[in-house]
C-alpha cells in the first residue's frame, strides 16, 4: 500500500503523510 494520507489531528492541525508499504490504522483518520 502506497500513497499520500492527509487529514487532521485531534488538535486540529493539518498533517500529510507519505506512506509506502506501511500499515495504517483506520482509527483517527
Amino acid at each position: 500500500m502506497s500513497g499520500i494520507v492527509s487529514g487532521c489531528t485531534k488538535s486540529g492541525e493539518k498533517f500529510q503523510l507519505l506512506v509506502t508499504n506501511a500499515h495504517i490504522p483506520s482509527s483517527g483518520i
